[in-house]
């Protein structure tokens, strides 16, 4: 089983560390990371956590992450700091994003518009929440197509075929 964060890290289900996975969970706070990790998985979901923004988008880049979950408030750098990292990286900037916190409603929506977060959960309401939001955004990730550290999720197309006096 990969230890991809540290020693406080929570089980990913994930056989290795280079392995693709569809959901990225940073927050600082192990409880709520772990808690977050299981409630995707229990939908299906492949997920992985990071305890910090700091080598977050290495390892978006390195798992080829669709869906990124955030929390807003972390020591090292906030979570909307590492939402406009993210937004300005070309091989990142199509990555899904969930604003978490446990802040205020206004708090939350007001950091959410700022930063162009697709979505906002309260860690008071994140059970019927989060869930749903991911989905939506794995959803519209399969219609972007996107780059990854690794490949590209667009199909490639054969070039087309030539023959005497134009295209075919």
């Amino acid at each position: 089983m990969s230890n991809e964060n540290d020693d406080e890290s929570a089980e990913t289900g994930q056989e290795g560390p280079d392995e693709p996975a569809q959901v990225l969970v940073i927050d600082d706070h192990q409880i709520s990371r772990n808690s977050v990790i299981r409630l995707l998985q229990a939908a299906g979901l492949s997920v992985v956590g990071a305890p910090s923004a700091i080598g977050a988008t290495r390892l978006a880049l390195r798992r080829g992450i669709q869906v990124a979950v955030i929390d807003l408030n972390m020591p090292a750098m906030r979570g909307s700091s590492l939402i406009q990292v993210i937004r300005k990286s070309p091989r990142l900037a199509n990555v899904g994003i969930v604003l978490l916190s446990g802040a205020s409603d206004e708090e939350l929506v007001t950091a959410a518009g700022e930063v162009s977060a697709d979505a906002a959960v309260s860690k008071l309401t994140m059970k019927d929440t989060l869930v749903p939001a991911v989905q939506r955004l794995l959803a519209r990730a399969q219609r972007i197509p996107q780059q990854s550290g690794r490949f590209s999720m667009v199909e490639k197309q054969a070039p087309p075929r030539i023959k005497r006096g134009g295209l075919a």
